[in-house]
Order: structure tokens, then sequence, then C-alpha cells
């Protein structure tokens, strides 16, 4: 299932996924299905007016096995939206089973959480090399830089 959320801001559509989601889930007949929420940088206009937060429109694309929970998905993301617009129009699209496909890579869990993110900024490997790579070529670089400057301080100091 995906629920995408156009004319909000994006950030705001994160929020509104972290209020609905655990009550979406709660329903048995939502448990196997994925649920994503999309929200990207869009604008809504009328009459060449943009009207972003006055009217939100979210498209509800649901297998057709969900289709009869339309309605009450409906309802728990307008409860959801109610401090972020005025206007909400709801648009369903009914999407056959065969119009889905999800390839899940065996290695990694099917969503980032919180937690996961936390986890790898953590993971940190222990063995990086903080020291001076170039320390066994010093002396090379330090030629090399003779050559680029013959006007060096190290020179002044041979000729005085």
């Amino acid at each position: 299932m995906l629920i995408e959320l156009i004319g909000m801001d994006a950030y705001r559509v994160g929020e509104v996924s972290r209020l609905v989601q655990p009550k979406i889930q709660k329903n048995a007949a939502f448990q196997s299905y994925p649920i994503l929420f999309s929200g990207s940088e869009s604008s809504l206009y009328h009459d060449g007016v943009d009207q972003n937060t006055w009217i939100v429109v979210v498209k509800l694309y649901l297998e057709e096995a969900l289709i009869s929970f339309a309605t009450s998905l409906q309802n728990m993301i307008l409860d959801a939206l109610k401090e972020d617009t005025i206007h909400v129009q709801f648009i369903t699209l009914p999407l056959p089973s065969t119009a889905l496909r999800l390839e899940k890579h065996e290695d990694y869990p099917l969503y980032v959480s919180e937690n996961s993110e936390e986890d790898e900024e953590n993971s940190i490997p222990q063995d990086i090399f903080l020291g001076n790579a170039f320390e066994k070529h010093q002396d090379a670089l330090d030629e090399q830089e003779k050559v680029k400057n013959p006007f060096s301080d190290d020179e002044d100091e041979a000729k005085h």
C-alpha cells in the first residue's frame, strides 16, 4: 500500500506516517502488506495561486483486497491531518495484486528504522588508521617541495 500526500511538507508526511501507520497495522487485514507514505516537494495550484497546506491531496494506492477499508483509512489520515491543512481530497486507486512486486534483499531488513540508523552510526570500524599515511615518504615529499619552491627557508639558511 502506498499513501501519497501531495501539497504538504515532506517532513510533516513523516510525522503523519508515525501517527497513522501503527493504527493501520493494528488491523489484521494490513499486517501482510507493506505500508509506505510518500511526501515529495510538490505544489498544488488553482488559478495560478499556490494551494499548499490549504488543500492536501491524498492518494491511496490499495490492492483490490483492501478497497473495503478505504473509508476507515481516509478517516485515520484525516484525523492526523487536522492540524496541517484546511481541506483534504482523497483519491483511492485500486491495484490488482499482479500490479505489485516487491524484491527484498535477504541480507537487509525491509525498512530502515530509527534504531537501525543509530546502529549504522555506531558501527564505525575500530581499525581506522588515524596517523600520517605518508610518514614513510615524508623525506621525498620534502625534496619535492624544495624543487617546487627554490626560495624556501631551508635554502636561505644554507646561504647564510
